[in-house]
């Protein structure tokens, strides 16, 4: 596994270079260590412990903590339920793109947007449905204290739940099978909560995850392969702390986050980017 990685932010490479070998898969993961400063981590942190009560509506409960806004990957089901999800996503993600405000930062969506596309020196834009709406831009990802973390997976895995038309229309407007994941450590908890990336691609085990158990894609010491007639891959552990971002090749990569353990939660902000068909670069979450 290639993997790039600077201890102190700015480090002498070309990030706009960087992001292209990620996208034709000539570099798997980019570590930037410290990006988000300690003066814009607290101002996230007042607003997530302070103002979070007045969205409970838009955040989604998973087994191990909580989503806020509701992720795209929660638009599943055909025809009415469908539609009702579709209803809450969009709706949330009305909700993060203008209302997430932050003291000395502003709008968080576009406070991250911006920061990634100066680091990059990209233009990144915001994917729309065909009648306008728009995706939610970023997402926090709230990791309890004593829950399992998250378990082993890659994002294609998951592709085929969502609702077909949904589906089809995203990976006929960008090269979903090959997006990125963005995440920028908000919270780091007292114990726990490493990056796991496993030596393993999609396209060499295509394991769709509604195929196993919520308990067997948390055995994240490999199991879960070897169950499977996969040799167990290598593992490599990545330890984050309050700052660091990573950007990597989630959609192929397997991948996991070591369970929580302490008093602090694990708290992320993050999105996708995936190049469009028509050459642009697009992010959402």
């Amino acid at each position: 596994m290639k993997l790039t990685f600077n201890n102190e932010y700015p480090a002498k490479i070309d990030y706009t270079e960087a992001l292209n070998q990620l996208l034709i898969k000539e570099l798997d993961v980019l570590l930037l260590s410290k990006w988000i400063e300690t003066a814009e981590i607290d101002s996230l942190m007042y607003e997530i412990d302070n103002g979070l009560d007045k969205i409970e509506k838009g955040k989604v409960i998973i087994p191990d903590g909580y989503f806020y806004p509701y992720p795209y990957s929660v638009v599943q089901g055909v025809k009415k339920e469908a539609e009702i999800m579709l209803l809450k996503y969009f709706t949330s993600a009305i909700t993060v793109n203008n209302d997430f405000i932050a003291k000395g930062i502003g709008n968080v969506s576009n406070w991250y947007q911006t920061k990634l596309e100066k680091l990059l020196k990209v233009k990144l834009i915001n994917l729309k449905t065909e009648y306008g709406l728009e995706f939610a831009k970023t997402n926090l990802r709230i990791l309890e204290t004593t829950k399992n973390g998250i378990d082993i997976h890659c994002e294609n895995a998951f592709l085929h739940q969502l609702t077909p038309a949904f589906s089809e229309w995203l990976k006929l407007k960008v090269d979903l099978e090959n997006a990125l994941s963005v995440f920028s450590v908000i919270q780091k908890p007292d114990k726990g909560g490493e990056l796991f990336l496993y030596d393993l691609e999609w396209e060499n085990f295509k394991y769709k995850l509604n195929d196993s158990t919520y308990e067997e894609r948390h055995t994240i010491d490999g199991q879960f392969f070897s169950s499977r007639g996969i040799k167990d891959p290598e593992r490599k552990s990545i330890e984050l702390n309050n700052g660091d971002t990573v950007i990597f090749r989630a959609a192929q990569i397997w991948h996991a986050i070591n369970k929580i353990e302490g008093d602090k939660d694990r708290i992320t902000l993050g999105c996708f980017i995936a190049l469009g068909y028509d050459k642009n670069l697009y992010y959402w979450s």
